[in-house]
């Protein structure tokens, strides 16, 4: 029934994707309404997150940056279902390189990129813009656990021609093209909050200590790759432009972490600027550093995903 279910579901969303932009929308509205007023979509989060990144707002501010949140959220659902009935060209007049010249002179120079995005503005879009570069173009991801639903997204996301690797195996897909000469983009989202296990450094991000991952960096400075960051700029509803921010042009040149805290730095700023784009409403700050000051101190103990009290 799940997979009869997941198969219904996503022959009405297939469908629906046919449609203009503008009718769907229109469609904007009442989902906008229904997340916020009889869901109540994780508008404890929202806001939580937003106080804790900006102490200095008043709750009126914090309530205005919540509800345009949730006005682009929704137009970024029935975005993300239109993007099923792009075609390339369709989608590269909705999103462009602002400077793309900086991934062109890479490409002369034979060096590889590490690209790293966010869940800022429509992240989903970014696949429109494999047509403009040079690399091959790879999309990092962490595949689902519901079967069903990964081979719907891969096919999706890979549309364009962009080589989706899961991030299990990255590293033996970028020694491959790292012996055949081939230079590579590859792409990460990085604002996803890492499991405990995974969790190696820490650092101040809109306010409060945040772990993050590191794997872009240590990917960067094995294969000595450039690395950019992509700044996703709303121009206008359903248009959208990328500015390339050079962080490095070689990661074996910087010292541990130098790479890491410039693009969440950068990140930060995009943020700060227009906060109404980023994806406020995942549980960014679910983990704190009182657990690690709990475990060192022996008053808990890490025990795959559970903490036990220490006897």
């Amino acid at each position: 029934m799940n997979v009869l279910a997941f198969r219904m579901a996503y022959g009405f969303v297939r469908a629906i994707s046919f449609l203009p932009l503008d009718v769907l929308y229109l469609m904007a509205v009442p989902l906008r309404f229904l997340a916020i007023n009889v869901l109540g979509y994780r508008r404890k989060v929202v806001v939580d997150n937003l106080r804790r990144a900006f102490p200095g707002k008043s709750e009126t501010d914090i309530q205005h940056i919540a509800g345009d949140f949730y006005r682009y959220f929704s137009e970024l659902m029935v975005e993300t279902i239109k993007v099923m009935d792009f075609s390339e060209a369709s989608l590269a007049e909705r999103i462009r390189f602002k400077n793309p010249e900086i991934i062109d002179q890479y490409f002369a120079e034979g060096k590889s990129v590490v690209a790293i995005a966010a869940h800022y503005g429509n992240w989903e879009w970014l696949q429109g813009l494999t047509g403009s570069i040079p690399h091959k173009p790879i999309a990092v991801y962490k595949p689902l656990n519901n079967g069903d639903m990964d081979r719907v997204l891969t096919q999706q996301r890979s549309r364009f021609g962009a080589e989706l690797v899961s991030m299990r195996d990255i590293i033996r897909t970028l020694r491959r093209y790292h012996r055949e000469k081939q230079p590579t983009l590859s792409m990460y989202i990085s604002d996803q909050s890492p499991v405990w296990e995974e969790i190696q450094y820490w650092m101040p991000f809109l306010n409060q200590s945040t772990p993050v991952y590191l794997g872009p960096e240590k990917i960067a400075r094995e294969f000595g790759m450039a690395v950019v960051y992509l700044r996703m700029h709303v121009v206008r509803r359903g248009y959208y432009e990328v500015e390339i921010i050079p962080v490095t042009g070689d990661a074996r040149r910087e010292k541990d972490h130098v790479v890491t805290n410039r693009h969440v730095n950068l990140l930060e700023k995009t943020i700060m600027e227009k906060p109404e784009y980023w994806l406020w409403s995942h549980r960014r700050w679910k983990l704190t550093r009182k657990r690690e000051l709990q475990e060192k101190q022996g008053i808990y103990k890490f025990d795959g995903p559970f903490l036990r009290k220490q006897n």
